[in-house]
């Protein structure tokens, strides 16, 4: 399977899953049954709630995290689209990565960088 992330306004494109977030006003997001850019036409599976601007997404080799900006937050999806956990984590988590075994997360309202287990929790700041 391909991973492709574009970063729209408020929506990720992941492969054959959809993470689209509501804004602050709590807006509906809606998409049609499949994208189309530049010639190419991607299904689109589910359609999946996310915090508050969802700013950074990486791949773990198992399923996928999200940093949601305005909420202090990550969210664990898996590959099939399924909401598999939120965490809270520091002030405006900007960015993520992963080194084989944990979840980095750097928090830019802060200053911190937090290092989590692949099930969520924290495990050093």
């Amino acid at each position: 399977m391909h991973l492709i992330a574009r970063i729209l306004p408020a929506v990720f494109l992941l492969g054959a899953v959809m993470a689209a977030c509501g804004s602050e006003d709590s807006a509906e997001t809606t998409a049609s049954p499949t994208s189309e850019e530049d010639g190419l036409i991607m299904p689109l599976a589910h359609i999946i709630p996310l915090g508050l601007h969802p700013i950074s997404i990486i791949f773990d080799g198992r399923d996928l995290w999200v940093a949601n900006l305005g909420d202090d937050n990550v969210s664990k999806l898996s590959v099939d689209g399924q909401l598999l956990g939120t965490f809270t984590v520091g002030k405006w988590p900007r960015a993520l990565a992963f080194d084989g075994t944990a979840v980095w997360v750097a928090n830019n309202g802060d200053g911190t960088v937090m290092k989590l287990a692949t099930d969520g929790t924290v495990l050093d700041t």
